[in-house]
């Protein structure tokens, strides 16, 4: 988020509610304390107090925010798929009722170290971690 950004919902200010899922996005992503303190006071913003409320991960000023983004970007493509989309998966199970997040978490840790990758990568951290 830009540093100059501006970011909140403001709609109790003109007497109307956050819709369009607006409460329900903003509870979900900063939980209910900073949802409450935003849109109950009408509450905005600017980049680095938006995220230390949860609201937005990074912040850097608006010349250099292409910049950041794409560091972020490559340090993510940099990383194995397998291990990214198996971290997703436990994510989403994390947030299942339904489903036992710790019993996808082992089978995916499985699949995982199975792979060569993962313990060609693996090996080779040990043996920089052992120099």
């Amino acid at each position: 988020m830009a540093d100059e950004a501006r970011l909140g919902l403001p709609e109790a200010r003109l007497g109307l509610l956050p819709a369009a899922g607006g409460t329900q996005r903003m509870t979900r992503i900063c939980g209910e304390s900073v949802a409450r303190r935003l849109i109950l006071g009408a509450e905005v913003v600017q980049g680095a107090e938006a995220v230390g409320l949860g609201l937005a991960h990074w912040h850097a000023p608006a010349a250099q925010l292409h910049a950041a983004a794409g560091g972020v970007v490559e340090r993510i493509a940099a990383l194995p798929v397998a291990a990214l989309r198996e971290s997703k998966r436990c994510i989403g199970a994390a947030l299942d009722a339904r489903l036992d997040g710790y019993e996808v978490e082992l089978e995916g840790s499985g699949a995982l170290l199975a792979l060569q990758e993962t313990q060609d990568r693996v090996q080779r951290f040990l043996e920089r971690d052992a120099s």
